[in-house]
């Protein structure tokens, strides 16, 4: 603009220029549109400047808040678990219910040993030897069960 007068903008603080022929008068801001009175003389740079950075706050105008994105990225991500949780239960409640039946068998496939270990039986170890190597066939079973359920005194 020829002959333009630089201004702030008294509500939001943007510099601006208008024409010289509406030096005084009362201007609707281009950028916030609010109303604010253009000076009769052009402010220099320096006085531009000075007033940006001096205005205070809009009353209006809230206070920049500091973005914390802890708490949405682990909803985000607790979200995702129950998703794939959901997606996937069947697999793995499979899995539980696999990892359990194993133990059962584990436990029950050595029960002789464990009976003869808590019991504190003095043949122990090979009551432990037979279950494991004989265990699988019914009669080493039955064998190693009656073993450990027998007495342990050592004088009969």
């Amino acid at each position: 603009m020829t002959d333009a007068i630089r201004f702030v903008c008294t509500h939001c603080g943007w510099p601006g220029e208008v024409a010289a022929a509406l030096a005084g008068a009362m201007i609707s801001c281009p950028h916030c549109h609010e109303v604010t009175p253009a000076p009769r003389t052009s402010m220099t740079l320096r006085e531009i400047k000075a007033a940006v950075q001096a205005r205070p706050p809009r009353p209006d105008a809230r206070p920049k808040q500091k973005r914390d994105y802890a708490v949405p990225a682990a909803i985000v991500v607790a979200i995702g678990f129950g998703i794939i949780a959901l997606t996937y239960w069947q697999l793995l409640v499979g899995m539980f219910g696999l990892a359990l039946a194993f133990a059962l068998a584990f436990g029950a496939y050595f029960l002789p040993a464990i009976i003869a270990a808590g019991r504190g039986h003095p043949n122990g170890m090979p009551i432990a030897v037979v279950n494991a190597l004989l265990g699988w066939t019914l009669i080493g079973y039955v064998v190693a069960l009656a073993w450990s359920l027998s007495s342990t005194d050592r004088n009969p």
